[in-house]
């Protein structure tokens, strides 16, 4: 266009807001350190860093280096307690000053305000009330993809915008939603941790009555799957196994009614089991967790959670032995759940050996769908570098 002699004007309208004063309390390790030192020279990145390695510690310590009124955007409601927390133990922030918008709550500070992004993407609701902020950060920043949550974030005028996420992409594909938002992915926290990562792969004899199910069949036989008895007492006899070897049991399924089945049978012969699902109250919820939280790590437990609730942002270090309940293929979601027990923040040195990672998958081969999406994980997981033992070799 400068050739054909056109010239543009860009106009870029963003609000200027107030400057606020906040000191960072917390120590940053090396990692982190540059990590905040890279996304504070952009007005706009994306951060990538796997479970447990700071990612909150990493946005309170940008918020006070911006020292702009700032909006938290979580996709859950766990998350909005947990950055409460982390906010008032790394900011020198009064409880006060930290608003919420969302989750029943209404009340914004414009100093640090957490908000639901259900609330600002409704269809009644008014994005550009956060164009008073001066730096918005994303947290599961994978969740802008959606067309509401889109069109929502796209009226937004702010100038600073950082997203958090282990797993940049989607289900859906709409990955470049994620950039387009928040900006360029700037820089990568690589896990350092080295644990012996162990993949136990149990084939099971599940078979369904529509084997050949299709996409609008496929809940009846994800139904069938949580009834099947055989298949459940296989799943808890591996996980009291582990259970009694030590081990702190992480069992995930993607239904309340699968969860209550393989708790009944866990509950009959193990000491401590928990239970974590939607249905639950927030404040039971809130209990559990800082139960099992406060638990001594050499006394071993059992977790039996719907994998969203113990999904993204869930923060239970101690957790090293994952069963998957259910049949999965998604990338992202097995990335995430693998996380759950591979936490950076658990406490081991960087020499190989030091601890291991367990991971129990149930191959359902008689069922093609199943055995489609099996063959899917092994090879997301053979490149986290998981090698499968037991019933099962690529």
């Amino acid at each position: 266009m400068s050739a054909a002699g056109i010239t543009i004007d860009v106009v870029w309208d963003i609000p200027t807001s107030e400057s606020i004063d906040l000191t960072f309390r917390g120590e940053l390790t090396a990692a982190q350190r540059e990590a905040v030192d890279v996304l504070h020279r952009y007005d706009t990145s994306v951060l990538i860093a796997p479970p447990g390695s700071g990612k909150t510690v990493i946005a309170c310590a940008l918020i006070a280096e911006r020292g702009l009124p700032t909006a938290v955007i979580v996709n859950r409601a766990e998350l909005v307690e947990q950055w409460r927390e982390r906010l008032g133990q790394f900011l020198d922030v009064e409880p006060r000053q930290i608003g919420q918008l969302g989750n029943g709550r209404r009340k914004r500070t414009h100093v640090i305000d957490i908000v639901m992004l259900q609330s600002i993407a409704h269809r009644a609701a008014d994005p550009t009330i956060l164009n008073r902020y001066g730096l918005i950060i994303v947290d599961e920043c994978h969740s802008l993809g959606a067309a509401a949550t889109e069109a929502a974030v796209r009226q937004v005028a702010v100038r600073h915008w950082v997203g958090l996420t282990a797993t940049p992409y989607r289900a859906d594909q709409m990955d470049d939603i994620i950039t387009m938002q928040c900006g360029p992915i700037r820089h990568t926290i690589e896990d350092t941790a080295h644990f012996e990562q162990e993949l136990f792969v149990h084939r099971t004899t599940f078979r369904s009555s529509a084997a050949d199910a299709t996409s609008t069949e496929i809940q009846d036989v994800y139904t069938e799957l949580a009834d099947d008895v055989e298949r459940n007492q296989r799943i808890a006899a591996d996980v009291l196994t582990a259970y009694r070897a030590g081990r702190n049991c992480l069992v995930l399924s993607t239904r309340v009614e699968h969860v209550a089945r393989l708790a009944e049978l866990l509950e009959s012969e193990a000491d401590t089991v928990f239970v974590l699902h939607g249905k639950l109250a927030p404040k039971e919820r809130r209990r559990i967790r800082t139960e099992m939280s406060d638990r001594n790590p050499s006394d071993p437990f059992i977790l039996v959670a719907i994998d969203k609730i113990a999904g993204e942002g869930f923060d239970l270090p101690s957790l090293d032995t994952l069963f998957l309940a259910v049949p999965m293929a998604f990338k992202g979601r097995i990335v995430q759940q693998i996380g759950r027990i591979s936490r950076a923040s658990r406490p081991v040195t960087t020499e190989p050996g030091t601890a291991t990672s367990q991971v129990h998958d149930y191959w359902d081969a008689e069922v093609p769908v199943f055995d489609r999406m099996f063959r899917k994980r092994q090879r997301v997981m053979a490149k986290l570098g998981f090698t499968a033992s037991g019933e099962f070799r690529r």
